[in-house]
C-alpha cells in the first residue's frame, strides 16, 4: 500500500537501516554525545543573571526621585542624588562608589530654563567605561536639557520634536519588554539551538555520500523499494536525527517553557532545514573531504543569523534573507521574549525556505541515485 507513491513499509525498513549504519559510526557516535555533553557544560557555566542595574548620580538631588519615579518599573538603572556638586565629585575621586555616570547641573535649576539661559552639566564617568561614551553622554544631557525645558515650559517633550514617538506607557513597555534585558544563559539559547540542528546535517551528508558511493543505494533500488521512498528515508532520518539532539538539549537546559507547542513546532522546521541541507552536501560530495566542504559551505551561512542574533540591533538584509533567519527569530521570540504570537511571520519565513531547499535536495539526490 502507498501513500503519495512512498511505501511506509519499505521506507520505514530504509530509515532502520540508515540508523543501524549511523550507529556503526564510530566518528560520529563519538563526537554526537560528546558535543552534547561539552555544549551543555558550558551552557551551565553561562551567567544567569541579565544586565545588572547601572546607577547614575546626579545634582540636584530631587532629580533623582523624579526620574526614578518615571521609571519604576525599569530596572536598568537608578538615580543617585547629591545635595551638591562636590559631593557628587568627591565620590568619583574617592573609589569607593558603585556610579557609572556623575551628572552634575546648574545651580538654580530648574528655574534658569525659564529663563532661557545657558544650564551648565558636568559629567563624572567611571574608569571602567570606554572613552567614548563621553561623547555618548554629552548629546544625551543635551536631549535631556531640551526635554526638561519643555517640561518646564508646560509642554510634552514628544510633542515638541518633529517626529512622533509613543506614549510614555507603550515606550516603557518596549524598554522593559521580557527579553530586554536577559541573560547571556537565555540570549544564547537560539544560538546553540542552531548550531546543534545544522551541525546534524553532517551526520546525513556523510551517510548520504557514504551510501552513494558503496552503491548501497544502488542495491535498495533492486528491491521493491523507489526512488520515493528512498528520498522520503532520508528525509526522516536527517530530521530524526536532528531533532532527537535538539530536543534532548532543550529538556536539559529548560528551554520549552510555557510556549513548549512552538519551541517544538520550531525545532522540527529546524530539523528539516538540517536534513535538507544534508541532504544537498551529501548529493554533492564525492568523498569524505568533498561532503565535508559542501556540508561547510551550506552550514557557515546558516549560522550567522545565530551569531548576529547576539549583537544588539536589528540585522542587515542580508542576514534576515538567510534561510535560517526565521528559525533563530522564531526561537528568540518564544524563548527569551516569550512572545508566541509574534513567531508566526518567522514561522511562515522558514516554512517557505524549507520547501524550497527540500525540493532542491530531493532533485539534486534524484539525479545523483538515478545515474548510478
Amino acid at each position: 500500500m502507498r501513500f503519495m507513491g512512498i511505501s511506509p513499509a519499505s521506507m520505514a525498513a530504509i530509515v532502520l537501516k540508515d540508523l543501524r549504519e549511523f550507529s556503526r559510526d564510530r566518528l560520529w557516535m563519538i563526537l554526537s554525545p560528546l558535543s552534547l555533553l561539552f555544549i551543555l557544560a558550558l551552557f551551565q557555566i553561562l551567567p544567569e543573571e541579565g544586565v545588572g542595574t547601572v546607577r547614575i548620580g546626579i545634582h540636584p538631588g530631587f532629580l533623582a526621585a523624579v526620574f526614578n519615579g518615571i521609571s519604576a518599573d525599569s530596572a536598568s538603572f537608578q538615580l543617585q542624588g547629591f545635595p551638591s556638586e562636590d559631593s557628587l565629585r568627591r565620590s568619583f575621586e574617592n573609589g569607593t562608589h558603585d556610579l557609572a555616570v556623575g551628572i552634575s547641573l546648574s545651580d538654580g535649576f530648574p528655574g534658569v530654563l525659564l529663563r532661557d539661559t545657558t544650564v551648565t552639566a558636568r559629567i563624572f564617568m567611571s574608569g571602567s567605561l570606554p572613552p567614548l561614551m563621553h561623547k555618548a553622554m554629552e548629546g544625551g544631557i543635551g536631549e535631556l536639557g531640551f526635554a526638561a525645558r519643555e517640561m518646564v515650559r508646560g509642554r510634552d517633550p514628544l510633542q515638541s520634536l518633529p517626529v512622533t514617538f509613543p506614549d510614555q506607557d507603550s515606550l516603557l513597555a518596549h524598554l522593559t519588554r521580557p527579553g530586554a534585558s536577559s541573560s547571556m544563559k537565555q540570549g544564547m539559547k537560539p544560538l546553540i539551538f542552531t548550531i546543534i540542528l545544522l551541525i546534524e546535517s553532517l551526520a546525513l551528508a556523510g551517510l548520504v555520500s557514504t551510501e552513494i558511493k558503496s552503491r548501497t543505494a544502488e542495491a535498495i533500488l533492486v528491491t521493491p523499494a523507489t526512488t520515493a521512498d528512498l528520498l522520503a528515508a532520508k528525509c526522516f532520518t536527517g530530521v530524526l536525527l536532528a531533532l532527537g539532539q535538539a530536543v534532548l538539549m532543550v529538556f536539559f537546559t529548560g528551554g520549552f517553557g510555557p510556549h513548549w507547542i512552538s519551541v517544538l513546532l520550531l525545532l522540527f522546521l529546524g530539523a528539516a532545514m538540517s536534513s535538507a541541507a544534508g541532504m544537498i552536501a551529501g548529493a554533492g560530495g564525492r568523498d569524505f573531504m568533498g561532503t565535508l566542504f559542501f556540508g561547510m559551505l551550506l552550514i557557515i551561512p546558516l549560522m550567522i543569523p545565530a551569531v548576529s542574533s547576539l549583537i544588539p540591533g536589528r540585522p542587515a538584509l542580508l542576514i534576515r534573507l538567510l534561510p535560517s533567519y526565521g528559525l533563530v527569530q522564531g526561537l528568540n521570540v518564544v524563548m527569551v521574549e516569550g512572545a508566541q504570537q509574534a513567531a508566526m511571520s518567522s514561522i511562515i519565513s522558514l516554512v517557505l525556505w524549507i520547501t524550497a531547499l527540500m525540493v532542491t535536495a530531493i532533485i539534486l539526490l534524484r539525479r545523483r541515485v538515478e545515474s548510478l
